[in-house]
């Protein structure tokens, strides 16, 4: 008779254990290019008892340990052993974002800006055992790029002041607090590579803080010298670790000025290093042709390679023409006062009647 009181009181031992077992995260199936308020419920459980009664909340951090986004899902059920991250018909209870940037942005784009994030999930069991949590790290690199755009690698440019462009896939605004991005200008040495010049040179130029894709080398850091090349690089840092970097790209500083007083200063086939600088802010340039007659159109592009419309002079028939152009040696003139062209370098473009291309590049003081 023990005996079986005993076994009895053993088996609503068990009963009442399993009953009260801890339902506990496994895992989380969190994606960064899918961000809902569904998905950051979509964690694995584990139930050791019998079917229990659950809500989850699902929390997601910055790497700066910043809360952007809380879900709370409403009461669902945990069946034996092991759910699976969809398993038990979840649905969302309550949804909030944090204030702040990247919290904005995932509400909108729904999918993680680039870096580390951190889910914390928390399971409640209705009976009344203290919550399980589990949290994981989030990679989000999916859609991340970052890369050089001008001077090209290995550019010869005239000037000594140039535009720096780059480009990356988000608004800065994303940034995380202490991230940012920093470019670096290095004189390479003879024998040097670019990435040894990057990481063991002196930098001519280092600017943090950098929240445009257009930065024109600073007046006050170390000036460039013609005959020199450099390495250059923008690199993404956040805590003083670098989370992301450009390929390293080398630029030349070369090409004298091409303009002699009273000249014509012909037009080629391609650029290279040198320019030209108008007289009195008007452009006189030659376009030798072997064909006779034909038309020939001007068009004038600024540094952001945006067109400006402008008409060409003939010089020696001191005409205005209809774009007209004769055998061997024509000269025009363009006064770039009448089309407003600004400060900074330029590329004037001309195309003959079959459409072939002749370049100049001229500067605007």
């Amino acid at each position: 008779m023990a005996i079986k009181k005993r076994m009895i009181l053993f088996l609503l031992l068990m009963v009442l254990l399993r009953i009260n077992a801890q339902v506990s995260v496994v895992n989380s199936a969190v994606m960064p290019y899918n961000i809902t308020p569904e998905a950051l419920l979509s964690a694995s459980l584990n139930n050791q008892g019998m079917t229990q009664q659950v809500s989850l909340t699902a929390k997601l951090y910055n790497l700066n340990n910043d809360l952007l986004m809380v879900v709370r899902s409403a009461i669902f059920s945990v069946k034996p052993g092991f759910n699976m991250a969809y398993e038990g018909n979840r649905k969302v209870a309550s949804l909030e974002y944090l204030p702040g940037n990247q919290a904005s942005y995932i509400k909108t784009s729904r999918t993680l800006p680039s870096g580390v994030f951190r889910i914390c999930l928390e399971v409640v069991n209705l009976n009344g055992n203290e919550p399980n949590e589990y949290c994981d790290e989030i990679q989000s690199d999916f859609n991340q790029y970052l890369y050089l755009v001008y001077p090209t690698d290995k550019e010869v440019i005239s000037t000594t002041t140039p535009i720096l462009s780059w480009a990356h896939s988000e608004p800065f605004s994303v940034l995380s607090t202490g991230e940012f991005f920093r470019m670096t200008v290095a004189e390479i040495k003879d024998n040097q590579s670019v990435e040894e010049a990057i990481s063991l040179n002196n930098p001519v130029m280092m600017k943090d803080y950098v929240t445009t894709h257009n930065l024109q080398y600073p007046y006050e850091a170390k000036p460039l010298v013609k005959g020199k090349r450099y390495a250059w690089q923008v690199t993404r840092i956040g805590n003083g670790t670098v989370l992301n970097k450009t390929e390293t790209w080398e630029f030349k500083i070369g090409g004298v000025e091409l303009k002699q007083e009273g000249s014509y200063c012909v037009v080629r086939k391609e650029l290279d290093g040198s320019f030209y600088k108008p007289e009195n802010n008007i452009l006189f340039f030659r376009f030798d042709e072997e064909y006779n007659g034909g038309l020939v159109s001007c068009r004038i592009y600024n540094d952001r390679n945006e067109p400006v419309q402008a008409k060409a002079i003939n010089q020696t028939e001191r005409k205005e023409l209809t774009n007209y152009k004769g055998h061997g040696i024509n000269q025009y003139e363009i006064d770039l006062e009448d089309y407003n062209v600004s400060k900074g370098y330029h590329v004037l473009e001309v195309k003959n009647a079959k459409n072939e291309s002749f370049l100049l590049k001229f500067y605007i003081d």
